[in-house]
């Protein structure tokens, strides 16, 4: 009796171990399959987390740190200062929160809930991965691939850029006061239109430069922040050195063309 008492009390403090309130790496480390936790804090300029597997309910990334994850899966992930996520193959995670100078890289298969960009954070989406939802008030939102059901743009300063992929939805919060924000749309055969959305708004529609035609539904102050590069390359980087801030180096003549057409 004493024996399967101690057993049980064993086996118990195993599964509580799994579920550390807090774990911090500030050394390289790996996350595999057979791994669950509560919290990860990843910390320091040269540490660098990978996960490969396993279920992790928050991450947290700052300083100079790196978190590349290829499977597995995440409630929320929050980067901070300047860190930077790589986010691939087939993994799943409920939310992405970029703060402060970090950056996400989605590529490869990745599903994300949804992303939340503030700051100078910066989020690139390629290849096939998926985000239900971008919530956009600062910083850079940089869509070459993939697909974005909607992105909605509040109070703050910043670009979007589009240049492949599929966006269903991008809409705008002007309550909380007019973004200083450009839409900028990079291809070809391009026209902006205040009219003719699914949803009885405006619409952008042309080809990307890889020949794809694409169509994306705006609401009616969207519209008045598109520009359009019709036929032509933005500014490299889309970096504005003036201002320091990531993506206002794009044409800042809102609801102008930079190219051939448009609107």
């Amino acid at each position: 009796m004493k024996r399967a008492i101690l057993i049980a009390v064993t086996m118990l403090v195993s599964i509580q171990s799994l579920y550390a309130a807090t774990v911090i790496f500030e050394s390289n480390a790996v996350i595999s399959a057979v791994d669950t936790y509560d919290t990860v804090v990843v910390k320091g300029d040269d540490t660098v987390v990978t996960m490969t597997g396993g279920t992790v309910t928050k991450i947290i990334t700052m300083d100079d740190s790196a978190f590349n994850m290829s499977g597995g899966n995440i409630s929320t992930i929050k980067s901070h200062d300047r860190s930077v996520l790589d986010l691939s193959g087939n993994a799943v995670l409920d939310g992405v929160e970029c703060y402060g100078n970090s950056s996400a890289y989605l590529s490869g298969d990745v599903f994300v809930g949804s992303a939340i960009i503030r700051n100078e954070s910066k989020i690139y989406i390629s290849e096939n991965s998926q985000v239900s939802g971008i919530e956009f008030k600062d910083g850079l939102v940089d869509i070459s691939g993939g697909y974005v059901y909607s992105v909605w743009i509040g109070s703050g300063s910043g670009a979007i850029k589009l240049s492949g992929g599929v966006v269903d939805w991008i809409s705008t919060d002007t309550i909380q006061g007019a973004p200083d924000t450009s839409i900028n749309v990079i291809g070809y055969d391009i026209t902006a239109l205040p009219y003719g959305g699914s949803y009885g708004d405006a619409q952008v529609v042309g080809h990307w430069n890889d020949d794809s035609a694409f169509s994306i539904e705006l609401d009616d102050s969207a519209y008045e922040y598109v520009v359009v590069y019709d036929g032509v390359l933005p500014p490299d980087g889309g970096s504005d050195s003036e201002n320091d801030k990531p993506g206002l180096g794009f044409g800042r003549d809102l609801k102008g063309s930079q190219g051939n057409s448009g609107k």
